[in-house]
């Protein structure tokens, strides 16, 4: 009895069943058919019928295969439709596929209704698996059908997840109507109208702007434009979900500029060891940060969406845990309005209308009066009971007690089934933080907000550095212990009664919290900026940023990091060593070894906490600021918001989210101060040079330390607005001194001058003492909070999306062009193909690795074999070649050749270095030193003689060279006279020599393998040796191979056009506009320098309206009148060559 086959399934062939009437639609030629199935294929219809038929479909957001299968149950009955491809081959094993597999069986049934159940319980399991592992089982049917449509049209991976789609026109020369679709790294444009098609195809990573815009002669808000890197400018229209589309494109491009940022790092990461670049030694401490602040519970978290809907999903979560200072892990679960009452002594009831939230590990309320604020963020495990409120106007109320006894009643706004549903789930987060709330009352008593209300004198918890060697400015001055008897009052509260409303008007009064249950007011936010007393000022700062919680999450992380990389040496621990002498050295401290050490254990463990930053200069005066309020663990847990969430980029090598807040705040002086900006720009003035210590340092290296740390309350409690609003003001303060400025260094000496005068009075001759005592410090804070108060955290973010494309495109430039300046070695390359073997290689590195790996910037073999299939044809496998295993086998095998061949120190990682040294070996070398090239590749550098292994590997890559080649029969003659001349020309003498091969055939049919097979076995029992030499004279005796090695081989190799960088080299000005200052302060730089002012942006950009959130608003490019704006906009942004040096004043 013999065994039948059974043909592999392919993939992605299979649709849902559905109906088709053929004799509706004459449109299809049959290929194959039987007595259950038919194979069609689309008729070649006359021109003007097509495009008829096209124009229908793109109208449908359809595309009609070109093949399809069909089941029929009955002869004249209505047919099923169950499979489509665009390529033939790919439909021709799904026709085997059925008649293998599903014919026999229904040859057994005798009910048509019968056949109909089997074939569509069988394909609808077909399409069920393959649809979880694409993600297509959580889309609707339009969008299903959407994204068949999009792979069809466009030649992206098969992996490649459609987000959305929608109905827009694209603006060219005419208007065409057709589809938007956004993927997971493309933005696609599809339209057929009549015969006229259109196919635009953006990487996501290759736009460098996205404006809302409005249409129909700036009638109308419903437009996108989208700004290319290369400079092209495309308009869509008639967006009628215009914010939408929006919003979800800021979303994908983000997360792309964060791959491109970590691709484009070509050197080591900096804090990677030297010696040893394993670092799994750390993994268990990474996982635990990973997982900061997760309950056991915490994979209930929905996981059956779309990605449309896990992107909507994440957004809401990253603004969650961003506005409220938590760790990135959390999601939220619940979310519903809630009712909140605040009593002043004076009994008058204040009422507040807020949200609730239930993510992983906290319960969150916030009021959505900004104005009279008041935020609850209570961790689970500081919950000590909950329980149900009647009421008897039937509002759902619930009473939670915290870890200090304090009582909060929530009345939740929802229907009673939501708000059952709200109860639950907080329950069974409750039940999963059990355990960390027995280990809660150990981590308490280190705290000294406990010490401090149990009046304790005896064992007081440690505070930095500052109770050793004392914390800057005078106690008495400062009024450390008045500030110190308003904490404690607000502890207990004295100043209100704080209570959530139920019916009763029965007040209950409650404490303000401390740590873990600290409620922020009103009049929290008042004690914060009149500063902070200095035992309380390390722990309140934990609180508001939220590395208290990380710090209790992670226990024991902090040692476990010194322990795991004690003795390690990178290249982060070299520069903090240089670094260590110069961190606040006149502060007392850091003039002994204890400082010293302290702030190196911090610097060094984050290092290796986060090798991918690592370190960067001006982190060593920010640490060493916290470490003199706070421990060591303290400093490092603060030290990774900062980094992280608070002020992500500043400290990155690129310190590119310093260079994009620059950009917002030349965009605000624009907005606010236009006069200012305008003397900026007149005068060539670098205002982002003088600013950039001010943001980097957070201003701790500008001013006088005790009000820097005044600056450090407010950052922490209020975010990073308060550095812009600050900012802002020393240019108001200012304003007349910096109109009389015309050089660099004159600006530099004003700012200089005015932090140095911040203690000195401001009204010294009043004779009011309160007026006597106010300084210059308290206008500047005056000034930042009333002057600039509109300026929020929400209007930063929003201007950091709609900034970071044009700041990460430049820095993307800035770092091609040093990664290509800094080769030692580029061969016989051009300028243009060095970019584009650039281009190649860090498009491998962004699309075939790991989204979030970045642990070397190397290629490996996996991405080297996309990388040679982009510059090479013949590397690419073909989608049949794809189904057959040994093929793509003995093409890797060849590949991995080739791979070893250029990996010169064996790491199994090729560098950019690398790449361009091997290609031009093998591309720019002349015939001998080619062939020089094989003999090495396959036999290795040192090899004596190539054997018979070797020379079956060389056949088997030339027919693997020669697969897509029209004339066939010539290149496999070729190929067999060179295994002919291989025996006959081998120092080891063979009994038959080669007569026996001359029989040999390769037929056109046969796959690689089986031709590999015939030469292995024909080769059975002949011994084979050629040196080098008898290796030349193998291949030159080979009158085909000889030309493919000489010419032909080096011309399949084809690298793209190279981006063209257009962008102006402002780096270079911002560097030498530094230096300029530095050198001659009295000195102007000629205009012909710059032709853009600093990072300042164009007008159109600052005159965005406010309702747009800060997102620019561009009109029409019919509509000539803005034409020269469109022009002035697409002036690029450029980041200096050396930006570590614009850190030297630091």
């Amino acid at each position: 009895m013999s065994t039948t086959v059974v043909s592999e399934r392919p993939a992605g062939v299979f649709t849902v069943p559905r109906p088709v009437d053929i004799s509706l639609n004459p449109f299809w030629d049959v290929v194959h058919q039987n007595e259950h199935f038919l194979l069609q294929k689309v008729k070649n219809s006359g021109t003007a019928l097509k495009s008829l038929l096209g124009t229908i479909q793109n109208v449908l957001a359809t595309k009609q295969p070109t093949y399809r299968i069909l089941f029929r149950k009955e002869p004249h009955s209505v047919h099923l439709q169950i499979a489509t491809a665009e390529v033939q081959s790919d439909i021709e094993v799904a026709w085997m596929w059925i008649i293998e597999t599903l014919c026999e069986p229904l040859d057994g049934l005798d009910d048509p209704d019968e056949k109909e159940a089997f074939v569509v319980s069988k394909v609808n399991a077909i399409v069920s698996e393959t649809e979880q592992e694409e993600d297509h089982g959580t889309m609707d049917d339009n969008l299903r059908a959407a994204s068949r449509s999009f792979h069809q049209t466009f030649e992206v991976p098969a992996s490649e997840r459609l987000v959305n789609f929608y109905s827009c026109a694209y603006h060219s020369r005419v208007m065409y109507q057709g589809w938007l679709y956004v993927s997971e790294n493309y933005l696609a444009f599809y339209s057929y109208i009549l015969g006229i098609e259109n196919r635009i195809l953006l990487e996501l990573k290759d736009i460098q702007d996205l404006q809302k815009a409005k249409s129909k002669k700036g009638v109308f808000a419903d437009a996108l434009r989208v700004i290319t890197k290369d400079g092209q400018n495309y308009f869509f229209s008639n967006l009628f979900q215009r914010d939408e589309t929006y919003d979800v494109l800021v979303q994908l491009t983000s997360v792309a500029m964060q791959r491109l940022l970590r691709t484009t790092g070509l050197d080591q990461l900096p804090g990677s060891s030297i010696h040893d670049a394993d670092m799994e030694t750390l993994a268990d401490s990474a996982a635990m940060m990973q997982n900061s602040g997760n309950s056991p519970v915490a994979d209930s978290k929905p996981q059956n969406v779309s990605l449309r809907q896990g992107l909507a999903e994440q957004e809401k979560d990253r603004k969650f845990y961003t506005q409220y200072n938590l760790a990135n892990t959390e999601h939220v679960y619940q979310q519903m309005r809630a009712a909140l009452i605040l009593t002043p002594q004076d009994n008058e009831q204040q009422s507040f209308i807020g949200s609730i939230y239930i993510s992983n590990t906290f319960l969150v309320f916030a009021s959505s009066d900004l104005k009279d604020p008041c935020t609850v963020r209570l961790p689970m495990y500081a919950i000590r009971r909950v329980e149900r409120l009647t009421s008897r106007s039937h509002v759902y109320a619930i009473s939670i007690v915290t870890w200090h006894h304090m009582r909060l009643i929530f009345q939740l706004n929802a229907p009673a089934s939501a708000c059952e549903e709200f109860c639950s789930t907080l329950r069974d987060f409750l039940r999963g933080q059990v355990k960390q709330m027995k280990v809660l009352k150990g981590f308490l008593s280190h705290l000294y907000s406990e010490h401090f209300l149990a009046n304790q004198t005896e064992n007081e918890p440690a505070h930095g550095l500052g109770a050793q060697f004392g914390f800057p400015g005078n106690p008495r001055k400062t009024k450390d212990r008045s500030k110190m008897k308003l904490w404690h009052k607000y502890y207990e509260g004295v100043y209100s009664r704080l209570v959530f409303f139920i019916e009763s008007n029965n007040a209950v009064s409650a404490e303000y919290g401390r740590n873990f249950t600290m409620i922020q007011g009103a009049t929290f936010f008042k004690l914060i900026r009149v500063g902070l007393p200095n035992k309380l000022r390390g722990e309140t700062w934990e609180v508001c940023a939220g590395a208290l919680f990380l710090r209790f999450a992670n226990a024991g992380v902090y040692e476990r990091i010194q322990r795991e990389t004690a003795g390690r040496v990178s290249v982060s621990t070299q520069e903090i060593e240089k670094d260590l002498n110069r961190s606040l050295p006149e502060y007392a401290a850091y003039q002994t070894d204890e400082g010293i050490d302290a702030l190196r254990r911090v610097l060094v463990t984050y290092s290796w906490k986060n090798p991918e930053l690592g370190y960067c200069q001006a982190m060593n005066i920010l640490t060493s600021a916290l470490l003199i309020y706070t421990t060591e663990e303290q400093a490092f847990w603060l030290l990774n918001v900062i980094c992280d969430s608070l002020l992500p980029g500043y400290y990155a090598t690129t310190m590119y989210g310093a260079m994009l807040d620059l950009a917002i705040y030349e965009e605000l002086v624009k907005k606010t101060m236009p006069i200012v900006s305008k003397h900026f720009k007149e005068h060539d003035l670098q205002l982002s040079v003088a600013c950039l210590p001010w943001f980097l340092s957070i201003f701790i290296n500008s001013m006088p330390l005790i009000f820097a740390f005044r600056v450090l309350d407010c950052f922490f409690a209020e975010g990073p607005r308060i550095l812009f609003q600050i900012a802002l003001a020393v240019l108001k303060i200012n304003g007349e001194e910096i109109l009389a400025a015309t050089d660099d260094g004159q600006l530099i000496a004003i700012f200089k001058s005015f932090f140095a005068t911040l203690d000195h009075p401001l009204y010294p001759h009043s004779n009011n003492p309160k007026a006597r005592s106010l300084t210059k410090f308290n206008e500047l804070m005056l000034i930042a909070y009333r002057e600039f108060s509109t300026i929020s955290n929400d209007m930063i973010l929003s201007m950091r999306k709609s900034h970071q494309l044009k700041i990460v495109a430049s820095i993307e430039s800035f770092t091609k062009r040093s990664a290509i300046r800094n080769l030692k070695e580029t061969g016989d390359f051009t300028k243009e193909q060095l970019s584009a073997i650039y281009d190649r290689y860090c498009n491998a590195l962004y699309y075939n690795r790991k989204q979030n790996d970045r642990s070397d910037t190397r290629m490996d073999f996996g991405v080297f074999i996309k990388f040679l299939g982009s510059i090479a044809p013949w590397a690419k496998l073909t989608p049949e070649e794809e189904h057959q295993e040994l093929a793509i086998e003995n093409g890797k095998s060849f590949i991995w050749r080739i791979f070893e061949y250029l990996d010169a120190d064996h790491s199994e990682g090729i560098s950019l270095q690398e790449v361009v040294s091997g290609l031009h070996r093998l591309l720019h070398s002349d015939l001998l030193e080619r062939i020089q090239v094989f003999y090495d590749v396959f036999g290795g550098t040192n090899a004596e003689a190539l054997g018979k292994s070797h020379i079956v590997e060389l056949a088997t890559a030339f027919l693997f060279l020669f697969r897509q080649e029209s004339d066939h029969r010539k290149y496999t003659s070729s190929v067999l006279e060179f295994v002919r001349n291989a025996v006959e020309f081998s120092e080891t003498p063979n009994e038959h020599g080669s007569s026996d091969l001359r029989d040999l055939d390769l037929r056109i049919d046969m796959t690689l393998q089986q031709q590999k097979e015939i030469i292995e076995q024909a080769l059975e029992d002949v011994n084979i040796r050629l040196s080098l030499p008898i290796f030349r004279m193998v291949i030159m005796s080979n009158e085909t191979i000889e030309l493919y090695l000489g010419s032909g081989f080096a011309s399949t190799f084809k690298f793209t056009e190279p981006i063209q960088d257009r962008q102006k080299s402002l780096g270079r000005e911002i560097l030498d506009t530094y230096y300029v200052a530095k050198s001659s302060p009295s000195s102007k730089r000629p205009r012909s320098v710059s032709a853009t002012s600093g990072l300042s942006l164009t007008s159109q950009q600052s005159n965005s309206s406010a309702a747009n959130d800060g997102k620019p608003e561009a009109s029409d490019p019919t509509d000539a009148e803005n034409d020269d704006k469109t022009e002035e906009y697409d002036e690029h942004l450029d980041i200096s060559d050396n930006l570590d040096k614009l850190l030297i004043d630091l």
